[in-house]
C-alpha cells in the first residue's frame, strides 16, 4: 500500500514538472521575439494609416499633384489600386480605389490631379483628430471645436473652416424632406459614414 502511494506521488510530481516545463517553453520564445517584427507588420497594414491635413500616412497630399496608378501602387504596395471613370451631374472624373474603402478622385477627366479623397465603408483609418467611421456627433464635437453643418441633396457634412478634412454624417434622427438648414438636433443620433479630404 505504501509503495503504491509513493508511486502515485512520484507520478503526480512528474506530471506537474512536465506541465511547468511546457508552460515555460512558449513564454521564453515569445520574450525573445524581436519587437521590430511586430512594428513592421503593423506599419504595413493599411488600417494603421492616419489621414492628416497634408498626408495619408506618409503619402504627401499636395494641391495640384498628379494622380497616377503607378504612383499610388508604388506607395501603397500592399493594396490593389484600380482606376475607373465616375459620372455625376457635372463632368466625368477619374477615381482610384484602394481596398474599396478609400477613393482618390480628380475634378474631371481633363485634369488628372488630386481633388478629393473619400474614406468609408468598413475602413479603420482614422484622421489626425482621432475620428473614424462610426463616430458620433458627440465624438466629433468633443475633438473639434466650432464644427459647422453643410448640406447638399440629402448629404449632411460637418466641417471646420480652414480644414481640408470633413465628415459625411448619416441622417437617422430626421425623416422630413431635404432642407437647407439642418441643426445639431437633427443630427443627434447620426454617425460618421465617410471621412473626406478636399484640396
Amino acid at each position: 500500500m505504501m509503495k503504491m502511494i509513493k508511486s502515485f506521488v512520484c507520478v503526480f510530481f512528474i506530471m506537474i514538472s512536465t506541465a511547468c516545463k511546457e508552460k515555460k517553453g512558449p513564454v521564453s520564445k515569445t520574450d525573445n521575439k524581436p519587437a521590430s517584427i511586430e512594428e513592421t507588420a503593423t506599419d504595413a497594414n493599411t488600417n494603421s494609416l492616419v489621414l492628416k491635413e497634408d498626408a495619408l500616412g506618409d503619402f504627401e497630399l499636395k494641391k495640384g499633384m498628379s494622380l497616377e496608378t503607378s504612383t499610388l501602387t508604388n506607395h501603397f504596395s500592399n493594396t490593389e489600386i484600380k482606376k475607373e471613370v465616375g459620372q455625376q451631374d457635372g463632368p466625368d472624373y477619374f477615381y482610384y480605389t484602394m481596398d474599396k474603402d478609400v477613393t482618390f478622385s480628380t475634378p474631371d477627366t481633363e485634369n488628372n490631379v488630386l481633388s478629393h479623397i473619400s474614406i468609408k465603408g468598413n475602413s479603420e483609418i482614422t484622421d489626425v483628430y482621432g475620428i473614424g467611421i462610426g463616430n458620433t456627433l458627440t465624438d466629433i464635437k468633443s475633438k473639434r471645436s466650432n464644427i459647422k453643418i453643410m448640406t447638399d441633396h440629402f448629404h449632411i457634412y460637418l466641417h471646420k473652416e480652414g480644414s481640408k478634412i470633413s465628415y459625411e454624417m448619416s441622417l437617422t434622427n430626421y425623416n422630413g424632406p431635404d432642407k437647407e438648414n439642418y441643426t445639431f438636433d437633427d443630427l443627434e443620433d447620426s454617425k460618421v459614414i465617410a471621412i473626406l479630404w478636399n484640396r
